[in-house]
This record gives C-alpha cells, structure tokens and sequence, in this order.
C-alpha cells in the first residue's frame, strides 16, 4: 500500500509520517512513480518511519531457493557465495524489486554505511500516576528494526518530567526490552520527585551478536535533575530476537498508590548512530 506522506528530512533514507497503516517492506509510492520501500513500521498513526529511496542498485546473484518480496531485508550466503532474504553471512541491503524464486539475479540497494538517525520515536506525551503505577506498568512501546548490522550502534532515551508527587513516596523508571519483565536497559534510582523534577534515561550499546538468539551491549544511565541523582547500568542482554522487530519499552513504579503521583513522558526515541 502506499499511504500519504509528509517529508521531514533528507538523507540515504527518508523520515516520514504515515496517516495510514505501515509495514516494513511496503512499496511507498509518489504520485504514480515508486519512491522506495518502509524500513521501519510506525507504532501509531503519523509518527515517523525510514523509507529506504529507489536509486542507485546491484543486480547480484540470487539464490534459487527462495522467492524475494520488494523490501526484503538482502543476506550474502558465504557457504553458497550467492544472495538471499534468509538471515545468514552478511547483511548487504534492501531489494527493490520482487523476484520468483527461479529468478537469478536480485536488484539490492546497498545498506549506505555510517546511516544514523531516529527509527522510532514517541509522537504523543503520556502523562502516568494514580494507581495504575502503584506496581510497575508500561509506559510507551517502540519497536527498533529487524536484523540491523552486526555491531550497530543503537541508543534508546527517554525522559520524564513530574507534575506532583505524594509525600515520601518514590518513582522508578526504567527501559527495557521485549517487555515488562524483558532485560533491563537503563534505571533510574528510586527517586523522591518535586513537582518540577525531569529524569533522564539513556542507553548506548551495540549489536554484538545478530539473529534469532541476538545480543546487544552497552550501558544506560539516568538522571533526576531536581533530585541531583545519577546512576549508571551496565547492560550485557543475550538471546535477544534481533531477527525481528524488537519491542522497547519504558516503565513506571511509584511506591504507593496516590492520586497525587503524576507525571509526563515527554520524549521516547530509538536511535540508530553512526
């Protein structure tokens, strides 16, 4: 499908919002010519997407033992020195083109190297409190892309800022991955908020192992300005799906539960750096 777009910036790929659904691998589409092929899928209307642009491209040699869709993420088999969408050897590029799987060759847009840039942010503030954080509870959900480079840089931040707090009692935020009880990316200390007080959170890392049993490396640190806390986190997470779409999320906990604890998230975004 191809949805309406508004162009945001320019670049080896395009930042665009979509006001309809988006998968990855969608042909984009301008006017009646074709733009390109997604490379992200948004979690919600209008935020932002890459789409990798129709330009330059290889024919390499194709395995025949697989068919290829149009934005199909492109693997160099180093056993049978030919190209495939299976994830083995070497990620190379995107393909811009469908082939059947008699085909022999395949049109494959190279991955342009050092790309960097936002491939999932948050579109819309969410404002937490109440009972519904008095146990730890999912903020906001992004999804960083499938089967990135082998030692990808990657970094997720967040940040939050308090509009009231009850008493003694204390916040935790946290990002992690998968899920609610996935790895632990980044936390902050269990903080006593004022009114005012923005906590930062912000994990840098790579891709150290790709695939299906994956793992990414690095650190996170946090940060409540107001409270003058700060803390680091070491992070070595393993087994991680890197083959597909991988959830991220930031959580919430507040120590009891009081109509008084709230706050906002402001900004949630996923980075791919250079």
């Amino acid at each position: 499908m191809a949805p309406s777009i508004i162009f945001s910036n320019y670049s080896d790929e395009l930042s665009m919002q979509s006001v309809g659904s988006q998968s990855i691998g969608d042909a984009i589409t301008m006017g009646t010519g074709s733009l390109g092929v997604s490379h992200g899928t948004p979690t919600a209307a209008a935020q932002p997407f890459p789409v990798r642009i129709r330009g330059p491209a290889l024919n390499l040699v194709k395995s025949t033992l697989v068919a290829i869709s149009e934005g199909d993420v492109i693997f160099y088999d180093t056993v049978n020195s030919n190209y495939t969408n299976t994830p083995t050897g070497y990620r190379m590029g995107i393909a811009m083109q469908a082939q059947l799987i008699t085909d022999t060759v395949v049109n494959v847009q190279l991955e342009p190297f050092g790309y960097s840039g936002i491939v999932a942010m948050l579109q819309t503030p969410v404002v937490i409190g109440g009972a519904a954080f008095s146990s730890e509870a999912v903020v906001a959900t992004l999804n960083l892309p499938a089967n990135l480079p082998l030692n990808t840089p990657i970094r997720f931040k967040a940040k939050f800022r308090s509009t009231g707090q009850n008493s003694t009692d204390t916040l935790l935020l946290r990002i992690r991955i998968t899920s609610l009880t996935g790895t632990i990316m980044a936390a902050m200390t269990a903080t006593q908020m004022a009114a005012t007080t923005v906590a930062t959170l912000d994990f840098e890392g790579i891709i150290s192992v790709i695939g299906a049993t994956g793992a990414i490396e690095g650190a996170g640190a946090t940060s409540a300005v107001a409270a003058a806390i700060n803390s680091a986190y070491a992070v070595h997470a393993t087994s991680v799906a890197l083959n597909a779409a991988l959830p991220v999320v930031v959580t919430a906990i507040y120590s009891s539960s009081s109509a008084t604890n709230a706050g906002i998230l402001t900004d949630f975004r996923l980075l791919r750096d250079s």
